[in-house]
């Protein structure tokens, strides 16, 4: 009797115990571990971190999106001035548009993709004007 009480204990025990787990990359989560904070409509507990990172270095706009688009497998086309970059600055994003639409936000130049070659092109930005 006493020994299937035992057994019937320890097989109990791995259900008892605090469960934890991991998503993506998290630090590992506990329940109960922290508030589930409401971010973006998504619970924080179930948020993916971001996949793409883009570091913006003193310097041009130019050469930091070129070396960027390298180091993903695209080439680059720019056609236009060149604009200077005063500080560093980190974005991310869920994909590799959504962070280049970040970082070209602030500068009066535009992106255009051919994803079957794998090309950036880059133009300034046209004054649009009503007439009339």
């Amino acid at each position: 009797m006493k020994k299937s009480v035992l057994f019937g204990l320890i097989l109990l025990l791995p259900t008892l115990a605090l469960a934890s787990w991991q998503i993506a990359g998290a630090p590992v989560r506990t329940p109960d571990n922290k508030p589930n904070k409401i971010v973006n409509s998504t619970p924080s507990r179930y948020r993916v971190d971001p996949r793409y990172t883009f570091y913006l270095e003193k310097g041009h706009l130019k050469d930091n999106v070129k070396h960027y688009a390298k180091k993903l497998g695209w080439q680059l086309h720019w056609h236009g001035p060149n604009y200077a970059v005063l500080n560093s600055a980190k974005f991310e994003g869920y994909s590799m548009y959504e962070v280049m639409g970040l970082v070209l936000t602030n500068y009066p130049v535009e992106a255009f993709y051919n994803t079957k070659k794998r090309i950036i092109n880059v133009w300034p930005k046209i004054a649009k004007v009503n007439i009339g």
